[in-house]
């Protein structure tokens, strides 16, 4: 199934992840440098709930599009059930290499 990417204010995008650590200053410094050369590339993915939108990766790039002042950014927006699919596939992975 192809989604529909959209624009999502930034200030409603969430981050809850328990697994969520502060991007080193130096990845950021990096990611910011590689958007404003390339642009953002792909879309975040991001799941809706209530009002608000729920992003479980892309941690580094999202700090770094805070910084720079975007108010907007590219989403794709999948549904409850396929983030908990997708979440139990990464901590399987996780283990793996434990």
């Amino acid at each position: 199934m192809k989604r529909l990417v959209i624009e999502i204010p930034i200030e409603r995008i969430k981050i809850i992840n328990k697994d969520y650590k502060e991007p080193r200053p130096e990845m950021v410094r990096g990611t910011k440098r590689r958007i404003l050369e390339e642009g953002i590339g792909r879309p975040f993915v991001v799941t809706r709930i209530n009002s608000h939108y729920i992003l479980d990766n892309s941690f580094t790039k999202f700090t770094a599009v805070k910084q720079l002042g975007y108010k907007t950014i590219p989403c794709k927006v999948i549904s409850y059930k396929e983030r908990e699919r997708i979440l139990t596939e990464k901590r399987r992975f996780m283990r793996s290499y434990r």
